[in-house]
């Protein structure tokens, strides 16, 4: 298959998806920037096959892939990542107020979005800490917000009220969890992704 990054050729005949990954990660990686899109004959290669591309047996003609400056990749998904607790701490007060007005049901599928999103900050702050090759305290640096290490212990301690107030039905307890607890550690994560995000852009200025 023909390899293509950022519109040049880096391979023109590629025997398998794992060879075309290699020399599109070699090119990027030589020119100081990450590939954060993946396309086969124009559709979007899903995760499974990247994790795992010897088990990708289709027939595949040119593999295109785009590049990003690392810096600016990693800013852009703690800018999201920030979005996304916004959302979360809707989806916690609205399962607050169900709980409260005893519609469990409603409450727990509000949970579940609300712990989805938690999962996939959590993920961002590690990605992107492999990306720019750093540690998670160098990504995030503490301001007065607090440091991401002492968030990522008070977000564990929530997480486990959460799970404790769930497994004896406590709903009045959950709910004080998820409207105050939870939305404490949303502020505090909110703040460090946003500074470090901010301090990405200067540095890029």
């Amino acid at each position: 298959m023909r390899v293509m990054v950022d519109e040049s050729c880096v391979a023109e005949q590629a025997e398998s998806l794992g060879e075309a990954l290699q020399a599109a990660a070699a090119h990027a990686e030589q020119a100081g920037r990450v590939v954060i899109e993946v396309h086969a004959d124009g559709q979007p290669l899903d995760a499974a096959h990247l994790d795992n591309p010897d088990g990708f047996d289709q027939s595949c003609g040119e593999l295109s892939l785009t590049t990003a400056d690392p810096a600016s990749f990693v800013r852009v998904s703690l800018l999201e990542a920030v979005d996304a607790l916004t959302a979360a701490v809707a989806d916690q007060t609205t399962a607050a107020d169900a709980l409260e007005s005893g519609d469990v049901a409603a409450a727990m599928d509000r949970l579940g979005a609300s712990l989805e999103i938690w999962e996939s900050v959590n993920a961002v702050v590690d990605r992107s800490s492999r990306v720019l090759r750093i540690t998670p305290a160098d990504l995030v640096p503490a301001n007065e917000s607090g440091s991401i290490d002492a968030a990522l212990g008070e977000l564990t301690a929530a997480l486990n009220r959460v799970r404790d107030t769930r497994a004896v039905e406590d709903w009045a307890g959950l709910a004080d969890v998820l409207r105050y607890d939870l939305k404490e550690c949303a502020d505090q994560w909110t703040a460090l992704l946003r500074g470090a995000a901010d301090k990405l852009g200067e540095a890029g200025a």
